[in-house]
């Protein structure tokens, strides 16, 4: 992982799976397409579980975990952040 960034922040589009945000926010940092990045996302969690918790409009709060070297918080407003660990 060759990042050197601050606390970045993305929009999740309404027609995006925000496991697929999440691996194209990381890979735009990252500057390599996403299927190049080495680690999978789903190493690190279960992408199906993570778009069910903001599926809806009526989803609240937040989810954060560590992915790729980046903390990653997704964010029920659609936003997603990317901080450096």
């Amino acid at each position: 992982m060759s990042h050197c960034m601050t606390d970045q922040q993305y929009r999740i589009t309404e027609d995006e799976a925000v496991s697929d945000a999440v691996v194209r926010a990381v890979a735009s940092v990252e500057d390599v397409d996403p299927l190049d990045l080495d680690v999978r996302l789903f190493d690190v969690l279960d992408p199906d579980a993570l778009d069910r918790l903001f599926r809806n409009d009526s989803a609240v709060g937040q989810a954060a975990f560590t992915y790729h070297g980046y903390e990653v918080t997704v964010h029920a407003d659609g936003r997603l952040e990317l901080a450096d660990r």
